[in-house]
């Protein structure tokens, strides 16, 4: 079976993302608090942006767990890079703003 090669990078990025979840949740039980449990909160507001945002979630998660450059993530979204530069710059900007509502509760 083959995969076109946008699919194929979606799928590296998500399992990339659920090996490394996978594993701070392990760690999280051994030592709370640690990087380990900021993974999991990226996680939760990667998930919480995917619900309300999901080209921009998918766009994060193509450029930071499969290393795709932007013009990268354009072509297997199939989207001018200036979006996905746009996308990018807000979910950023998101995630940042929920990870530190996190850190204060």
């Amino acid at each position: 079976m083959s995969f076109p090669r946008g699919e194929f990078a979606e799928q590296a990025a998500e399992y990339t993302r659920e090996i490394l979840v996978s594993h701070a949740r392990n760690q999280t039980i051994v030592r709370p608090r640690g990087s380990s449990s900021k993974l999991l909160d990226l996680h939760r507001a990667l998930n919480a942006l995917a619900a309300i945002e999901p080209r921009k979630s998918k766009a994060i998660e193509l450029r930071h767990f499969a290393g795709l450059s932007a013009e990268q993530v354009a072509d297997t979204l199939e989207i001018p890079v200036n979006t996905v530069r746009r996308d990018l710059r807000f979910a950023e900007a998101w995630l940042a703003r929920e990870l530190t509502k996190e850190l204060t509760r």
